[in-house]
């Protein structure tokens, strides 16, 4: 007697069986937020240095205090080859020469520049808070975006391991519960986690849980 036939014998496939695989594939279609998650929360939005007029420059006090937005930033950042303001770098001192309308690009190559030592200034129409703009991942610091998007795949690929063996030891539903419970709590402390370390152990700890959710969900519905 084959399989189906056993099952077609003892009742096939009732309205408990429906219910079961109902309730462990809902959280199943939910898991795929958190692999995109970080296309919202690590959001790069435009941004440059933030612009500073040194303070020893009297004589400059009243002019800078009329200027528009556009001109300060014409002085303070210098424009890369696409002629949009440089992410990275600023002008050491703020170059006033350049608002004469005969002023061209080319006249800043020769000009002194520096990194962003003050921060960076983002434009936040688009992503109004991000991992990015909150510790600052951007410039020298970019490949920490990657490196916190690794660090939840290798969660997920140890996950697998771990709680695939533990399931086999303890049992799928108490090692299912707990992926739940660990998710729910990684994910929230995520949220609200003070520096970058944190927040990457805390990603690291929700793709082991979204592993062993996977893993112990499909091989519950198969049964």
């Amino acid at each position: 007697m084959s399989f189906p036939e056993l099952l077609d014998r003892i009742g096939g496939m009732g309205r408990f069986q429906v219910m079961h695989v109902a309730f462990l594939a809902i959280p199943l279609l939910m898991l795929a937020s958190h692999n995109l998650l970080q296309n919202f929360t690590a959001g790069i939005p435009e941004h440059h240095c933030q612009v500073h007029v040194m303070t020893n420059y009297t004589h400059r006090v009243n002019l800078t205090a009329s200027l528009h937005a556009e001109d300060l930033l014409r002085v303070s950042i210098p424009m890369d080859k696409s002629q949009k303001l440089e992410k990275c770098r600023r002008f050491v001192t703020p170059q006033w020469q350049l608002l004469n309308p005969n002023a061209t690009s080319t006249n800043t190559i020769e000009l002194d520049t520096e990194p962003c030592v003050d921060g960076w200034t983002y434009d936040k129409s688009l992503f109004t808070y991000t991992i990015i703009t909150e510790w600052d991942l951007v410039c020298e610091s970019r490949t920490l975006q990657q490196m916190a998007q690794s660090l939840y795949m290798a969660g997920v690929l140890v996950g697998s391991a771990v709680f695939g063996g533990l399931a086999d030891r303890f049992g799928r539903r108490a090692l299912l519960i707990w992926c739940y419970l660990q998710m729910g709590v990684t994910g929230i402390c995520a949220a609200f986690s003070p520096n970058f370390t944190i927040y990457c152990i805390f990603r690291f700890l929700t793709g082991m849980a979204i592993s062993g959710i996977s893993v112990n969900s499909v091989s519950l519905c198969c049964l």
